[in-house]
């Protein structure tokens, strides 16, 4: 690698494609830029969670070969997208007293510190959890200093009494460690999980849309990731448990035609609003074991797939208005994701939220632009991009010592061959 570079990679586990990228980071420019990545079909892996440990391994690993290849690069280390009905949006909050001692009443207010900041976030992490649940992120919404709300930065603030409210974001322990099963047997090390619509965010959101008011909804193939943002803060994250997947099935079960065949004809032909559709156009298609031939009109279709799409959206709705702030703010909706790509999808979001809605592609990256500049994969970039952000808090579960060692030795040999 050049001078004042560093790798990264990440990886992204969905219901349909298993997905990695490496790429170089020019500590100059903060930006990857991309050498290579892997795509393949997913196996053994269902709306975020592992039902075929050897199945889901075998295609980690193979994506991993394919990227490996492309780049020349030896791929070690990742970050993480996690997802699935599993991830869980908590509301909380941590208050400490800040007043010098040996002051009668309510205290002296003083200077409030670092540590202080600490102490109160760590209050917050006192929230009874059940036992198979841990903290994937804890996001600070607002500091209220005494009666003064809207605080960002309380640290050198004078007060008494110093709050925080907080968004936190937690995972099924059992769920996860499956899925870190998995990615170490493919002869990879986890830098650290993050949440998916918060990957898919870093690299399809602008600060100002973070600032304003957004709800960006993360459609895959088998579960819609939901993320709020106001005051450049995270208010809200959770999941629906119904995508892209939800209309192919639709179109297969309508049309009698196999799965394969319906996920193409919803690509080629479907359309989320009817009522935007240029023309009427006939489909023909063969139906199941390619008998009887059958046509279809694609404003018909379009009436199948916008009752379903309906559906995603208004659940995605519902999820977001859980954030305790959507009443008050006119959010943009950003879509993004495999799932979001069916055309008038946008259109049929603006009626459904009633409020102004883009189609979200990554960006901020370079290296395979005209491949990877495609909402499917948003998520794949916005780990890249999260990565040179935050620093990695590594895991290790399922990987023994020798293990290490000798995965170490091979990949010394490896570079040196």
């Amino acid at each position: 690698m050049k001078m004042n570079t560093r790798q990264i990679a990440a990886l992204d586990i969905g219901s349909s494609k298993i997905r990695i990228a490496v790429a170089e980071v020019n500590e100059e420019m903060k930006e990857p830029i991309i050498r290579g990545y892997g795509e393949v079909p997913a196996r053994g892996i269902s709306k975020g969670l592992i039902s075929d440990v050897e199945e889901a391994t075998k295609a980690i690993k193979e994506a991993k070969r394919i990227a490996e290849k492309m780049s020349g690069l030896l791929i070690e280390n990742c970050y993480v997208g996690i997802t699935g009905d599993h991830i869980r949006g908590i509301d909380t909050n941590g208050r400490i007293s800040v007043s010098k001692e040996n002051t009668p009443g309510l205290g002296e207010p003083r200077e409030i510190i670092q540590s202080d900041v600490r102490k109160v976030l760590e209050h917050t992490k006192g929230f009874p959890l059940h036992s198979e649940r841990e903290i994937l992120h804890l996001f600070e919404k607002e500091y209220i200093i005494d009666s003064q709300h809207g605080i960002k930065n309380p640290i050198n603030l004078n007060g008494r009494r110093l709050e925080v409210k907080v968004h936190l974001s937690t995972y099924n322990v059992i769920s996860v460690s499956n899925l870190t099963k998995c990615i170490n047997k493919a002869g990879l090390n986890i830098e650290r999980y993050v949440l998916q619509s918060l990957a898919s965010s870093y690299s399809t959101l602008d600060k100002d849309e973070k600032e304003l008011g957004t709800i960006l909804l993360d459609i895959g193939y088998g579960i819609t990731d939901v993320i709020v943002f106001y005051k450049n803060s995270v208010y809200h994250t959770g999941t629906v448990n119904n995508a892209g997947n939800s209309v192919t099935n639709d179109i297969s079960y309508m049309l009698k035609i196999t799965h394969e065949n319906a996920e193409q004809v919803k690509k080629d032909y479907g359309w989320a609003e009817d009522t935007i559709i240029p023309k009427r156009e006939v489909i023909e298609f063969k139906g199941l074991a390619g008998r009887n031939k059958k046509d279809i009109d694609n404003i018909s279709l379009a009436k199948y797939i916008k009752a379903r799409m309906e559906e995603i959206l208004q659940d995605a709705m519902l999820e977001a208005n859980n954030a305790d702030i959507i009443e008050g703010i006119n959010p943009v909706i950003c879509l993004t994701g495999g799932g979001a790509t069916v055309r008038g999808c946008e259109e049929l979001a603006d009626k459904i939220f009633k409020s102004s809605t883009r189609l979200a592609f990554p960006k901020g990256f370079k290296g395979f632009e005209d491949e990877l500049s495609l909402p499917e994969y948003s998520a794949l970039i916005g780990l890249l991009k999260f990565a040179i952000e935050n620093k990695p808090k590594r895991i290790y579960a399922f990987v023994e010592k020798s293990t290490n060692f000798w995965q170490k030795i091979k990949s010394y040999i490896k570079k040196i061959s």
